[in-house]
């Protein structure tokens, strides 16, 4: 018995498939992953600021 693929693997030879016929979206997908880690350590630095004036509120 052959195992049926996943949804997230055809999502994923899908996508392969369209950004072979679509470089642009490769360009477009590099920018949009920058974004998203600028985001995350973005949101690491204001987790630590909401940290620290929660910890001087207390005292």
């Amino acid at each position: 018995m052959q195992k049926q693929p996943s949804i997230h693997g055809l999502k994923n030879k899908q996508t392969k498939e369209e950004t072979q016929n679509h470089p642009e979206l490769v360009t477009e997908h590099v920018e949009m992953q920058k974004e998203i880690q600028r985001l995350k350590e973005e949101n690491e630095i204001l987790k630590k600021c909401i940290s620290i004036f929660t910890e001087k509120k207390k005292n």
